[in-house]
């Protein structure tokens, strides 16, 4: 169980050269590469509240700063927080000898930590939602600081409206914008988009921020050394860690950096977002992952994960590494996928031109003959209702399997015995080997007529940690 849970041990090679973990990784079944995050565009589907699961627009969610305004999370443990009803009597003004009259009142508290809001001091509200939105207080930013902010801010609008005004002048026949914008990148002169059409009076003549004179330059602080002293109650006082607050705890308030746990306040809850995956070669461009728009559906409207289709290679068991001596490793090779797959396993060779020269392998694992060559071992398809079968028969086709490479079969799984021999005591072995594998796609060729099945052989470098040599 704990090689089963500890998935960086297996790590397979992505078609930049970076190594992860096969379920981090994609398999474009289009131009049959297997991707990583880094590989591909990342497009926001739409904004949602993990909590509340409202959708919000592009444009509510600009305006509400990434934040939702009906749910708040703890400041104490960022957990999220629940509205509590409390009743309050008021007297009657109407008939103040009279019965006094019943009041409903809401507060908001931790179900994790028992924080609540009425342990800072914070005053019952009348509304079920959007009480503690905003923070009543001085600003605690110093004249200076609070000048660098309004700098930054005022860069970071006229970069975006030098991007607003070109994409409303970009043609239509212009190909597809990327998903990286150029207060990215942080220009520092304007295009000639802007410069023609400030010539043309064609800004807003309201909007100073836009200097037709002067090019826009990167704000650029520099450090300095100064620090505020501690105040006096730091030295004559003891120190009560209990009422102090973590860094954590300050962080998520920037704007106040609470200092005392009496200080703490709600915090308001930023949206999450559904991203889509488009692959980045320009002859493909196809997307990979496409979830639903709806937030309570965890659904996808296409899922090309490569855990769906590659082989996965596990260690079956933790094996016993002694020096100088051929050691067994037994590893364990499912099957994804509904239709029985062959997969062959060869030693990396040091002039494969996928091969990171600066690799760290330290140790070549050696694999039986049926793997390496011919047309490989073959592993029956995934059997939904396999799951749920007390006993699993083995199937007759492969009673034929040679005791000395296959270990065990059982439904989508096979057990294979490889060796490796450590050479040096207390150190990490680390292994590659090169994975053959069939793919299945229902892709479509050049000709669009031909929409049947088509196998194709596909390969990958796949590294193993086997732990340290004793």
């Amino acid at each position: 169980m704990a090689l089963l849970l500890n998935i960086d041990r297996v790590k397979y090679t992505c078609s930049c050269g970076k190594r992860f973990p096969l379920c981090k990784l994609f398999l474009c079944k289009y131009c049959r590469e297997i991707r990583c995050k880094l590989c591909l565009s990342h497009e926001v589907d739409n904004y949602f509240c993990s909590q509340c699961l409202d959708n919000r627009t592009s444009g509510e969610v600009r305006s509400m700063k990434n934040m939702c305004t009906n749910c708040c999370e703890c400041p104490s443990c960022g957990h999220a927080l629940s509205t509590r009803l409390t009743a309050v009597h008021t007297p009657n003004p109407d008939d103040p000898t009279g019965a006094p009259l019943q009041r409903k009142m809401y507060y908001l508290a931790c179900t994790l930590c028992r924080w609540s809001t009425r342990d800072a001091g914070i005053p019952d509200v009348t509304t079920s939602t959007g009480g503690y939105m905003n923070r009543q207080g001085e600003n605690p930013l110093k004249e200076q600081e609070t000048e660098q902010v309004n700098t930054v801010m005022k860069y970071y609008a006229t970069l975006g409206m030098e991007e607003l005004i070109e994409l409303k002048t970009k043609s239509t026949t212009a190909r597809r914008k990327s998903y990286v914008f150029k207060r990215d990148l942080f220009r520092r002169r304007r295009s000639s988009v802007v410069q023609n059409l400030a010539k043309q009076n064609m800004l807003n003549p309201s909007a100073d921020i836009l200097d037709k004179n002067q090019p826009i330059e990167k704000p650029n602080f520099p450090p300095t050394s100064e620090i505020d002293p501690l105040p006096e109650s730091y030295w004559t006082q003891p120190l009560n860690l209990n009422a102090v607050t973590t860094i954590e705890q300050r962080i998520s308030d920037p704007g106040f950096l609470p200092e005392t746990r009496s200080d703490l306040f709600p915090v308001r809850k930023s949206l999450t977002t559904k991203r889509s995956l488009r692959c980045m070669e320009p002859q493909c461009d196809h997307n990979l992952i496409k979830p639903e728009y709806i937030p309570q559906s965890t659904k996808f409207k296409l899922h090309l994960v490569a855990l769906l289709f590659v082989p996965e290679i596990r260690l079956a068991r933790q094996p016993l590494l002694d020096i100088d001596s051929e050691c067994e490793v037994i590893l364990t090779v499912c099957n994804p996928t509904d239709n029985p797959v062959k997969f062959r396993l060869q030693p990396l060779d040091p002039h494969d031109p996928d091969l990171d020269p600066t690799s760290d392998t330290n140790c070549k694992l050696i694999v039986p003959p049926l793997l390496t060559s011919g047309a490989g071992l073959e592993i029956g398809g995934t059997i939904t209702a396999m799951e749920f079968a007390d006993t699993i028969s083995e199937d007759s086709q492969y009673k034929d399997d040679p005791a000395e490479v296959v270990v065990q079969r059982r439904a989508n799984k096979v057990h294979i015995r490889t060796k490796v021999t450590p050479t040096e005591i207390g150190e990490e072995i680390i292994c590659g080997v090169r994975l053959h594998y069939e793919l299945m796609s229902d892709a479509p060729l050049s000709n669009k007529d031909n929409q049947e099945q088509v196998t194709y052989q596909l390969s990958t470098l796949v590294y193993l940690d086997l732990g340290f040599a004793r």
